[in-house]
C-alpha cells in the first residue's frame, strides 16, 4: 500500500523505513487508543513525520497531500479489516 505512494515509487528504503515506523510505533497507538480523539492524535502524529523533511535517519519525506492520501488508505484498510473506530 505505501509502495503506490507517487512520492515512494522508486524509493524501496524509504517505503521499507515507512511501513517499519507505521508497524511498530503507530499502529498499536491507533489500535489501542480508547477515544476518537487518541485516534485522531495518532493519525495525526504519523502525518507529522511523513511530512517532515527526509534526513540521514529517515529516508523520504512525503508531500500533506501524499500523507493524507496514504492515511486515507491505511484507515480504509483497518476499516476493511474490522479495525474502524469503536
Amino acid at each position: 500500500m505505501a509502495a503506490e505512494s507517487p512520492e515512494l515509487v522508486g524509493n524501496p528504503e524509504g517505503t521499507e523505513h515507512l511501513v517499519y515506523r507505521f508497524l511498530g510505533k503507530y499502529l498499536p497507538v491507533v489500535l489501542k487508543a480508547k477515544t476518537e480523539e487518541g485516534r485522531e492524535r495518532a493519525w495525526l502524529a504519523l502525518w507529522s513525520y511523513m511530512i517532515a523533511r527526509q534526513s540521514s535517519r529517515k529516508p523520504f519525506g512525503l508531500s500533506p497531500l501524499a500523507a493524507d492520501e496514504l492515511i486515507g488508505r491505511f484507515q480504509a484498510e483497518l476499516a476493511r479489516r474490522g479495525y474502524g473506530p469503536k
